[in-house]
């Protein structure tokens, strides 16, 4: 007897990205024109602060440490991701910028379609910015 959904082979993800910035010296990395959205979680928690280069009312970087873990099941795309986002300055005001959980499920039918659900949360923390919950669904043709 088969089970009724295999699971395929899991693929896990970690790692930490750093956008290095100096508060003493005004500075920081910025990449105006970067989807930080594919990158810095889907909550989109620092695309507006992103094209100044300003965190929480202060120029700073941000360290993004990640664990993503994707799959497939019953011939869905699956994935879980954990963001956990602080300052790369010591001398910021805030300890930890806040924590983001994203999920995902996509599933193509056809030669043609894909239909796909998406979801973030992201938790402040120390008061950074706001929490933030998204819900996305879509579907994409192709022709």
């Amino acid at each position: 007897m088969q089970p009724l959904a295999e699971l395929a082979p899991i693929t896990i993800k970690a790692g930490i990205e750093t956008l290095e910035g100096d508060i003493d010296q005004g500075k920081s990395f910025i990449t105006p024109f970067a989807t930080l959205h594919a990158f810095q979680g889907w909550a989109d928690a620092f695309a507006g602060a992103s094209i100044s280069g300003v965190y929480g009312g202060q120029t700073a970087g941000i360290e993004d440490t990640y664990l993503s873990i994707s799959s497939k099941l019953v011939g869905a795309n699956i994935l879980a991701a954990y963001h956990e986002y602080e300052p790369d300055d010591s001398s910021s005001l805030y300890d930890k910028y806040g924590n983001e959980i994203n999920l995902s499920v996509s599933k193509r039918f056809g030669q043609n379609y894909l239909i796909g659900l998406k979801y973030s949360d992201f938790e402040s923390e120390d008061n950074y910015s706001v929490d933030t919950e998204k819900l996305w669904t879509w579907l994409q043709v192709k022709f």
